[in-house]
């Protein structure tokens, strides 16, 4: 095989992977929401109830979410505090993918 085919399959290749890995982020977003419970356990979850941000329309109500592992101890810290406080949270997360999304980012909304 020729370089130049080499380079050519190299290039579609690297364009399907990348076009692929956007679509796939795409559709995750900053979402407002209220904390109906957080657990922590052998998983640590937590139940929402929120809105996107940014003018998009989509919304979930008591849905549950799995804490991204390696920020999961902050986050929780995060909950807890917006659940003894009575505040809201902004998380980034795609809560279509799978039966438990995973919550990527997480902060306290401002009053």
């Amino acid at each position: 095989m020729s370089s130049k085919k080499v380079i050519v399959i190299g290039l579609i290749v690297c364009s399907v992977i990348l076009f692929s890995s956007i679509n796939v982020m795409a559709a995750a977003n900053w979402f407002s929401a209220t904390v109906d419970s957080s657990t922590a356990g052998t998983t640590f979850q937590c139940e929402l109830t929120g809105t996107e941000e940014g003018g998009g329309t989509r919304t979930f109500t008591k849905k549950t979410f799995l804490l991204y592992s390696p920020l999961k101890n902050s986050m929780l810290a995060v909950l807890l505090s917006a659940q003894s406080i009575g505040s809201s949270v902004r998380v980034y997360v795609d809560p279509e993918v799978g039966t438990f999304p995973t919550i990527y980012g997480i902060g306290l909304q401002s009053q």
